[in-house]
């Protein structure tokens, strides 16, 4: 969201002087210099007979190569980390430290300039495991400044930049000066949008047609067995693992335009009741009451709107409680500036998604008190949703249905029977589309 923030203006008239780079670090894990991390973990103060026993664990791993089928040989590596034990991603953590303390001291020169609205928190990058981001005022002695402090890391770690792969995205400067650091730095010019940690990065809203990817994720499964005759039962099991991982991928996707949740929606229903990706057939049952749980009569479906916003409030409970991390910093200093927030409103030069964060705090103030908010000492999705859809009046025919006795096949149809849902002759000839009610 902070790097959303940093683009917003890109593209724009008038715009200050901008340089962002986004480094692509090549075969990250498999290039660490084993002498730096042992120095950096001595430089850190880690206790001795513990990062011997680190060392010894990254140092002592045999390879072979399998050649036809066989094995020939054993032979030790010289550097890297191996991918897929559970130590190396917190190890790999510690290299990027050193990067972060050299941009630290960097950063306190004269000659530097901050990227805009950067200065007061004093971001210099930004950065998760191995997707790396620099930024600094759109100025060739801050971009050398930086581009040094890289330098210096990737000699002492043996970790370096993939020119191919690594862009740059230069704004309101000149064509001489954007070529003269392209020269520089050997990376790719790139515009906008870009990727950062599977997110659409862009100067404006996230439009439907960004998140197509998502909503294919969401649906392949269902496009699959859409050619195959399921039974009720199947679908809904398989809607509801849809949606479950809907729910799991949202801690990439933080803010989802409301259009493509809707899309989602559109395909699940369509194939609960049609058995296909697509279809123009009626819905039995509305969608609002199936997303209610058994005891009230739903098929338990969660309510992706509804667990959107949920999902949205976790960040207006991290501002309520002043959590410490960068977002927070940044947001305070840019767009609260010691205003209280529980009474913020945002003026419309805000970003798309902070006004979305604006609106969803709204939307928990009518069923949650600030006191409540605050006292929760750690964030709850599935509490909050729990709260927004509100007390259902329950049913006394649920576990008539939803019973070990009742086979799975006929539970479904047990469920719509009882609500007087099933499309009988005598139903369909009250609705005029059979002439026999018998």
């Amino acid at each position: 969201m902070v790097v959303q923030d940093l683009v917003r203006h890109y593209g724009r008239k008038g715009v200050k002087p901008s340089c962002l780079m986004k480094i692509d670090l090549q075969k990250a894990y498999d290039t660490v210099d084993w002498q730096f991390l042992r120095e950096m973990m001595e430089c850190l103060e880690f206790p001795v007979q513990f990062f011997n026993i680190v060392m010894e664990c990254v140092t002592t791993p045999m390879f072979s190569l399998m050649i036809n089928g066989l094995m020939h040989g054993f032979f030790k590596s010289q550097r890297g980390l191996r991918q897929g034990d559970p130590i190396p991603p917190l190890l790999f953590v510690i290299c990027m430290e050193y990067l972060s303390r050299i941009l630290q001291k960097m950063s306190a020169l004269s000659q530097f300039q901050f990227h805009p609205r950067c200065k007061e928190v004093r971001l210099t990058h930004l950065c998760f495991a191995d997707d790396l981001i620099l930024c600094c005022k759109g100025e060739y002695p801050s971009i050398y400044l930086l581009l040094q402090a890289f330098k210096l890391f990737s000699n002492s770690s043996g970790l370096k930049a993939n020119h191919q792969k690594s862009s740059i995205y230069c704004h309101g400067m000149s064509d001489g000066d954007v070529q003269r650091v392209v020269d520089a730095s050997g990376f790719v010019r790139s515009t906008l949008p870009f990727k950062y940690l599977g997110v659409p990065i862009c100067s404006k809203k996230i439009y439907a047609a960004q998140c197509g990817v998502l909503v294919d994720k969401m649906t392949a499964r269902i496009k699959v067995w859409s050619s195959r005759n399921l039974s009720y039962t199947a679908r809904m099991q398989l809607v509801n693992s849809v949606l479950l991982s809907l729910h799991i991928y949202w801690t990439q996707i933080y803010v989802l335009p409301k259009s493509v949740l809707q899309d989602i929606v559109k395909i699940c229903r369509a194939f609960l009741w049609s058995g296909h990706a697509y279809s123009s057939k009626p819905s039995s049952i509305a969608w609002e009451r199936i997303c209610c749980d058994k005891q009230s009569g739903g098929l338990g479906f969660r309510d992706v709107l509804l667990w959107n916003i949920a999902s949205i409030g976790k960040y207006v409970w991290a501002l309520a409680t002043k959590q410490d991390n960068v977002w927070i910093k940044w947001v305070t200093s840019v767009y609260l500036k010691g205003g209280e927030w529980w009474d913020y409103q945002p003026n419309n030069t805000a970003s798309w998604y902070w006004k979305q964060v604006c609106s969803t705090k709204e939307k928990l103030k009518l069923v949650f008190t600030e006191a409540e908010i605050g006292a929760m000492s750690k964030y709850s999705v599935k509490q909050v949703y729990n709260k927004l859809a509100g007390n259902r009046p329950k049913v006394h025919w649920d576990r008539l249905v939803w019973n070990r006795l009742n086979t799975p096949k006929n539970r479904f149809i047990s469920w719509l029977a009882i609500q007087s849902r099933l499309q009988t002759t005598a139903k369909m000839a009250k609705i005029g589309i059979s002439s026999s009610a018998s």
